[in-house]
């Protein structure tokens, strides 16, 4: 057993044509030692998805209902990245 720990972070794709955005999804193990886990040449981490970007419609929605359909997505996505880890 080890533990897998899954990242993302928010990354500029172009400056230059409508500021896209894409939030990769990484994984690497959890019992890498941090000295080797922190540079980057080492390659302990990898590119196993992206999360969707686009914007949820809010029109007729509250607040909540527009909360509670971005955390579905969310959820629903990182279920269906990982699902090959299972």
């Amino acid at each position: 057993m080890a533990p897998v720990i899954i990242s993302t972070d928010k990354t500029q794709l172009t400056q230059f044509s409508g500021n896209k955005s894409s939030y990769p999804v990484y994984l690497t193990l959890g019992n890498i030692p941090k000295a080797i886990c922190r540079k980057p040449s080492e390659h302990t981490c990898i590119l196993i998805g992206y999360l969707l970007v686009e914007k949820i419609l809010a029109s007729g929605l509250t607040k909540q209902d527009k909360s509670s359909r971005v955390q579905r997505l969310f959820h629903d996505s990182l279920k269906v990245i990982l699902e090959s880890l299972k």
